[in-house]
């Protein structure tokens, strides 16, 4: 499902009657923008700022009858996590899988199908 054989796995997918999801992995991170200020009349104020950064990733995934599936880990995606991610959908489909996902560095196809 690569962008020059969208066509011809949607159409394997559909013969085969499998489960097309759609994918995308992002990062979350959590940066200080707006701070609270304390002060009395006359003196200079202090600004209370969180120092502390939170980083984050997510992997979602959604299909073409709407059902979404998401997970939240920290680091960066790898194969690890991606065959964590999918093995729950495969396990409880009694069909073929069929996973497009981008993420920033590459975008991978996968079919999997339950034995």
């Amino acid at each position: 499902m690569a962008q020059r054989g969208v066509s011809e796995d949607r159409s394997k997918a559909k013969a085969e009657g499998a489960e097309i999801q759609w994918g995308d992995e992002t990062g979350l991170h959590s940066t200080t923008c707006a701070a609270a200020a304390t002060f009395a009349k006359g003196q200079t104020p202090v600004v209370h700022a969180n120092a502390r950064r939170e980083k984050l990733s997510v992997i979602s995934t959604v299909t073409n009858k709407c059902q979404m599936r998401w997970k939240v880990f920290s680091g960066a995606l790898n194969a690890k996590v991606l065959i964590g991610f999918l093995d729950r959908p495969v396990r409880l489909c009694s069909v073929a899988v069929y996973c497009a996902i981008s993420c920033p560095d590459f975008t991978v196809t996968l079919i999997a199908k339950h034995s």
